[in-house]
């Protein structure tokens, strides 16, 4: 029985194990040629490229706008407010037209092109006082370190200033090979180191106070006598138009930022009569002066005055000035034979950041060509 099973597993196991095994050899051998087709198939372009393209366009896109900055940095340096080429505005500019600094756009050749920065001298500062009609006057004279004599520059202030009030135009001409000299007029202000009271000064007799100084001037080691140039904010403007033309032969140039021409009209419009003109009044409610101040300009025609100078005049004026309006400036610069005018649009009484620095530039041109 035993072997009976036995021969019946052997005989089971012949007939259906043939049949198996073809199976078996027969998916064997599919198996492998699926494997081998499957291993030799070239992978397709597109596939390929999809899977390298984030990265070249990430790294593209975070690549080229720093190569291009870095690129337009490099050639095209920021302007030095110094040395930025300018154009003039004429002597009938209306506030519309743009006074600003132009500067010529780079090429690639003028980048390259070295350029010539401005010799930028060393200071020091001196106190000095001169001997006045209407008093002792101080001052600080701002001078070039290095080989003198150097051309001279005297600063006036404006309505209420002292010497500090022009510091920063004296700086700037100092560290340009000029002598400046800035002052207190006598009586300028409660603040002034000069002697006098704010009730006997009027723009007359600051002006007699420049006169003073530029004599005393004359005496002056540092100084090239052959070179004398005025300049004056304000009041100081108006001041030193009326010392021009008292002595137009001895002064070479004169630069006036926003000239007080203003003031005749204003005595007028404050008083009906000169009898009408207290012993003392507020002049814009922060400085009191005297009947002088008003009786020694009553009369005064500044359109028939300042023409006597016909030397070369530089007038620098904001188109938002609500002290001093611009149209002021304006006719000045009919009257004077030589004007140079130039409106800086939106500029207000007193200039200061891009409005000094384009005044500065304006300043120093003027003086180099004089």
């Amino acid at each position: 029985m035993g072997k009976q099973i036995a021969q019946k597993d052997t005989t089971c196991s012949t007939s259906m194990c043939s049949p198996g095994r073809c199976l078996l050899v027969l998916a064997v051998f599919v198996a492998i040629c699926v494997l081998v087709a499957c291993r030799f198939v070239p992978e397709t372009p597109s596939d390929s490229a999809s899977a390298e393209s984030p990265s070249v366009s990430a790294s593209a896109s975070s690549a080229t706008p720093d190569s291009q900055h870095t690129s337009d940095t490099s050639a095209t340096p920021a302007p030095n407010p110094i040395s930025t080429s300018r154009t003039s505005s004429s002597s009938n500019s209306s506030p519309d037209e743009s006074s600003a600094p132009a500067t010529a756009p780079d090429n690639s050749d003028s980048a390259n092109q070295p350029k010539t920065q401005p010799t930028i001298y060393q200071y020091q500062t001196e106190e000095r006082w001169v001997e006045g009609r209407h008093g002792r006057i101080y001052g600080l004279a701002y001078i070039p370190e290095g080989e003198g004599p150097w051309p001279l520059v005297v600063c006036s202030h404006g309505l209420g200033g002292t010497h500090l009030t022009d510091a920063d135009y004296a700086q700037q001409l100092a560290a340009h090979g000029y002598a400046a000299y800035t002052f207190d007029f006598n009586g300028g202000s409660s603040q002034s180191k000069s002697e006098g009271s704010t009730l006997d000064m009027s723009a007359q007799t600051e002006a007699d106070d420049l006169e003073d100084v530029m004599d005393a001037s004359q005496n002056w080691e540092f100084v090239n006598h052959d070179k004398l140039f005025l300049f004056g904010e304000s009041q100081g403007g108006l001041v030193s138009a009326i010392a021009a033309s008292r002595r137009p032969q001895d002064i070479d140039a004169l630069c006036l930022l926003f000239p007080a021409f203003v003031l005749i009209d204003y005595v007028h419009d404050e008083f009906a009569t000169l009898e009408n003109v207290p012993e003392s009044f507020s002049v814009f409610g922060w400085i009191t002066v005297g009947h002088r101040y008003a009786a020694d300009v009553w009369d005064y025609d500044f359109e028939s005055e300042i023409g006597a100078y016909s030397g070369p005049v530089l007038l620098v004026h904001g188109t938002a000035d609500v002290v001093v309006p611009y149209q002021y400036s304006q006719r000045a610069a009919q009257v004077y034979p030589q004007a140079e005018l130039h409106l800086l649009e939106g500029a207000n009484h007193g200039f200061s950041g891009h409005d000094f620095d384009t005044t500065v530039n304006y300043m120093l041109d003027f003086f180099a060509s004089n």
